[in-house]
């Protein structure tokens, strides 16, 4: 079943817990956890069970990320998402997601040698985060 976790709780969250520089890929999982929502893919975001590993790419107008997430099943996956805001920066023109499955022999997908901050583990405020969904 689809469903937004309560709003509150979100913007509760985001005063309290995510400042820099410990909030790095957290608006990138938001906006991908809401674009799930919509999207005809085979899991939503109340199905994730933990964030293993982030990478993230940012530059004026435009960032990416991808999430290396359990679900409860026990399946992994890399979900992916492009985020472009509008020319006068006044929202998101446009998000394209895109998602994989991760073979159990590995810890994350092999990335481009330049595609952003390389893996990153750190990812205790993206895990709170998506606790919210649940």
């Amino acid at each position: 079943m689809r469903r937004i976790p309560d709003l509150d709780r979100l913007d509760d969250f985001h005063e309290s817990h995510a400042r820099p520089p410990h909030n790095v890929g957290l608006y990138e999982l938001e906006v991908s956890l809401f674009t799930l929502l919509a999207a005809d893919l085979d899991y939503l975001p109340q199905d994730v069970e933990h964030i293993e590993s982030f990478w993230l790419l940012i530059d004026i107008g435009y960032s990416s990320a991808g999430f290396v997430m359990r679900l409860a099943s026990g399946r992994r996956v890399h979900l992916m998402c492009n985020i472009a805001q509008k020319e006068d920066d006044t929202g998101i023109e446009s998000v394209d997601l895109e998602t994989e499955d991760v073979p159990p022999h590995l810890s994350h997908p092999v990335l481009e040698a330049d595609l952003g901050t390389g893996w990153r583990d750190d990812v205790e405020i993206l895990d709170d985060f998506v606790a919210l969904w649940r």
